[in-house]
């Protein structure tokens, strides 16, 4: 490995006069070089950094760039009070800074997962002049929808756990007379998370109100608003300049925010390089074990090492031919490349969603008892003349627990495939389960489930799972996703329901790849809840996120000629 030099919070100033701090790594001879930039919340110099699975700074700079990594406004070295989201003057500005050093070339590329593909988004956006592209890896586009909020329901387990994480640097920076019962109440709150879990009301947790008062802003936003909507980036997708190379897991809590910005991008994007040179990559991964390296052990499955991603070369290889003029190969490749799960094989495609995916639509089926795994609920190719409905009672003291899927949050729910059967046991549940399966069948793409529901309650939810049985019992979770009532027809204006009254819900189980293999059975789960991923609708009407009071409600879902309850499922052939 060649000498570099490593300096140590450089000062970056912002347009405003803020300081914000930075570490360069950069070669001891040579040059000018490319930059490559990552921004974050998490603290620039710890040593994950320089390990990350991404792209290790030291290897870059071997590679002949120089590496950028700097603390976000108000985190750690650099000066300001963080709000967060809000990076994209911030990531403009120190763009502009690398490309003015004079040991660069004047081309920067930005990196980052989680929170720093957050940074490099915002930049994006912000369009500086000296942005030449990115490598985005596991990162949200919508804030609102697809990372705080699914469906109208606060994602409560992540919410939480990601706050507390994220309080600790702002413990720091206190006074002293409050350092002491801020950590101390943190210090409880992250000891015992599923107390917090359950907690009532949302916005009454005192750790929060210390040192996370972005918790309770989020909570004081259920709705889609000007809050959300000024640091949206699927908003600005006609504002993308640069290509893209985007990586996601399809367990991940924030895939579809990948999915609609690459089509998004691909549609709009501001000029044509950014429109035919965007990249996607979807593999089986969760978040959760891409921060714990076990790329390769989704849940329950082992999927072996082809589910394993050498990151670091694949970002080399976008970055030499971005940044460098070098012919690395990276762009004679399929645009759009995705691990098929129960086959575990990877496919090169060339469109999202698939063309030649064709729209199949399994309509629910019971004689009115699809409780549990045990009642009579199925589903089948053609829709019912005329059935009864189904009902069971959802009771917020008693929800339905999270099993895997696509949570986060570390040290309570683990990710991935786990097995639902435990949970298809209970009453609450509504199971339809289709006929042994005579081939192997692939679904790609979109997946919906369109539900006719009426509930006794003002407000309520509706959850659903697609779930693939083995031929010993096992029930797979493969997707997840949830409809808050009020905001059937819209997330910017909630409306109420008229209890027992008929609605028609779209409830958006995001996207999936898999093969349901000969002798399997495809089976979708029905109920209210999916706790503590996301927060209890206590069915009251009023304000989620203050309400202390419950109630009980109940639900009706309906499967006849009028009522074509069904999920819509992209078929490939």
């Amino acid at each position: 490995m060649a000498q570099i030099i490593v300096e140590r919070h450089v000062p970056i100033k912002m347009r405003d006069g803020t300081i914000l701090r930075g570490d360069v790594y950069r070669p001891a001879e040579g040059g000018p070089f490319p930059i490559l930039l990552s921004r974050l919340p998490y603290n620039k110099s710890h040593a994950w950094v320089a390990a990350s699975v991404i792209l290790n700074p030291l290897n870059a700079t071997d590679r002949g760039y120089a590496v950028v990594i700097q603390d976000c406004r108000g985190r750690f070295k650099s000066d300001g009070e963080w709000v967060p989201f809000h990076e994209d003057e911030d990531g403009y500005d120190t763009v502009e800074w690398c490309a003015q050093q004079p040991w660069a070339n004047s081309k920067v590329g930005m990196y980052g997962s989680s929170y720093l593909g957050i940074t490099a988004w915002q930049a994006i956006v912000a369009n500086p002049p000296h942005l030449e592209t990115a490598f985005i890896y596991l990162a949200p586009t919508n804030y609102h929808e697809g990372m705080i909020y699914t469906g109208g329901a606060f994602e409560l387990g992540f919410c939480q756990w990601y706050a507390q994480y994220l309080s600790w640097n702002k413990v720091r920076r206190l006074p002293p007379e409050r350092q002491t019962i801020a950590r101390q109440r943190l210090i409880e709150l992250a000891s015992n998370p599923r107390a917090a879990h359950w907690h009532l009301p949302l916005d009454g947790i005192a750790a929060h109100q210390d040192v996370a008062q972005f918790y309770n802003d989020w909570l004081a936003h259920p709705n889609y608003d000007e809050y959300w909507q000024a640091v949206n980036v699927e908003e600005k997708l006609d504002k993308v300049t640069v290509p893209v190379l985007q990586m996601t897991g399809w367990f991940d809590n924030l895939l579809i925010g990948h999915l609609r910005s690459f089509k998004g991008i691909r549609d709009k994007g501001a000029t044509e390089k950014a429109r035919e040179n965007q990249k996607l990559i979807v593999g089986p991964w969760t978040h959760e074990n891409y921060v714990s390296m076990t790329m390769s052990k989704v849940g329950d499955f082992e999927l072996g090492p082809a589910a394993v991603p050498n990151t670091e070369a694949l970002a080399l290889r976008w970055f030499d031919y971005w940044l460098k003029g070098m012919n690395t190969g990276i762009m004679d490749e399929a645009p759009i490349r995705i691990f098929v799960t129960g086959a575990n094989v990877w496919r090169d495609e060339w469109d999202w969603p698939l063309e030649r995916a064709k729209e199949t639509k399994l309509y629910l089926h019971s004689q009115g008892h699809a409780n549990t795994l045990h009642g009579d609920g199925i589903l089948l190719s053609v829709p019912a003349n005329s059935e009864p409905s189904d009902t069971y009672v959802y009771d917020p003291a008693k929800p339905v627990p999270t099993v895997g899927g696509r949570a986060l949050m570390f040290g309570a729910v683990s990710p991935g495939f786990y097995d639902q059967r435990e949970v298809e046991e209970r009453s609450d549940v509504l199971v339809y389960t289709s006929s042994l399966l005579m081939k192997d069948t692939e679904v790609t793409g979109p997946i919906f489930l369109k539900l006719w529901a009426a509930s006794s309650a003002l407000d309520t939810d509706f959850t659903a799972k697609l779930v693939d049985v083995h031929p010993d019992g096992y029930a797979a979770i493969l997707a997840d996703g949830i409809m808050r009532a009020r905001y059937r027809e819209s997330s910017s204006h909630p409306k109420l329901l008229e209890p027992e009254q008929i609605y028609e819900l779209t409830i958006d189980l995001w996207a999936i790849s898999h093969v349901f293999k000969t002798g399997h059975r495809i089976r979708v789960e029905v109920s209210s809840s999916n706790f503590p991923r996301f927060d209890r609708n206590l069915n009251t009407g009023s304000e989620n996120a203050s309400e202390v009071q419950t109630q009980i409600a109940a639900q009706t879902i309906y499967h006849d000629a009028k009522h074509p309850s069904h999920i819509l499922l992209p078929i490939v052939e």
